[in-house]
């Protein structure tokens, strides 16, 4: 199984189980696994739409909101979700990422750190899956 695959398989069980979207249209994943959700009121294309927000949102910028992060224990996986400022960006933390012992401030940074990948690459982002919700 490939990381994207892998990425894939993650995000569609903490979509349904753990997040459990309201009123999006569809989801993207980026290359170091932030997913953001595009709300329905988006008319354009998913990919493009999320793209929007990740230059927007994505980089994190010290001592700002977009620093900032929540770090949820999840209920399908084992592993973490942190949330931000963005209410529709997420990244995914696995407990072998964490390690064993791992406290919510260290799983955040991991988390945020992903997203910093993602979002200084934004203007050339790499999406590794885009999905429409049902």
């Amino acid at each position: 199984m490939t990381l994207e695959n892998d990425l894939i398989t993650v995000w569609s069980e903490i979509i349904e189980t753990d997040i459990k979207p309201q009123a999006c249209r569809g989801w993207v994943i980026f290359k170091h696994g932030t997913l953001v959700l595009v709300k329905e009121e988006c008319t354009g294309d998913l990919v493009e739409e999320a793209t929007k927000v990740m230059q927007e949102m994505g980089p994190v910028h010290a001592g700002t909101p977009s620093g900032d992060f929540n770090v949820v224990k999840c209920e399908s996986l084992p592993g973490w979700v942190v949330t931000y400022d963005c209410p529709t960006m997420f990244n995914y933390v696995s407990d072998q990422e964490a390690g064993p012992n791992a406290e919510d401030f260290m799983i955040g940074l991991q988390g945020r750190s992903k997203r910093q990948s993602d979002g200084d690459t934004a203007g050339e982002c790499e999406v590794v899956h885009a999905e429409t919700i049902l």
